[in-house]
């Protein structure tokens, strides 16, 4: 799982964050990193900003032939479903404990990383960031 690459003591963060962007790392990674996941898991975007794969706008993702969509009011999140939430720009993360309490991992760009510069990989469990924005629907696989 890339949360335990990004995590051992002697990863390498520029080289996991060129890999997960495509090599455009310095950038609101999110987005990179959802379609990064999908890319290895054998469900790579067919369309997007670069070469299809990589969506380094979150709002792009919503427009992918592989996922449904679901009011994350009215549906109980899967591991692998991406959350959007309706920050400005748009943000994802990856669902990797779904029902009612779910965890995600995601690209975050507003924690900075030490080694790299840029953002760090993070994990939560929140649906809402108060004035910042929350989960508006769920993205699940085909």
């Amino acid at each position: 799982m890339q949360w335990n690459v990004w995590h051992q003591p002697k990863s390498n963060h520029l080289q996991l964050l060129n890999k997960y962007t495509d090599g455009f790392g310095l950038e609101e990674w999110c987005a990179d990193f959802v379609s990064y996941i999908y890319k290895a898991s054998g469900a790579p975007f067919t369309t997007g900003q670069r070469n299809g794969w990589d969506e380094y706008n979150a709002n792009y993702i919503a427009n992918q032939a592989i996922f449904s969509q679901y009011s994350a009011q009215y549906y109980k999140p899967q591991a692998g479903d991406v959350a959007f939430f309706d920050y400005p720009g748009g943000h994802v993360e990856i669902v990797v404990v779904g029902g009612t309490k779910p965890t995600f991992i995601y690209g975050d760009s507003a924690q900075l990383d030490p080694q790299t510069g840029n953002g760090n990989m993070a994990a939560n469990n929140i649906l809402s960031d108060g004035q910042f924005g929350q989960v508006i629907y769920y993205l699940s696989p085909n």
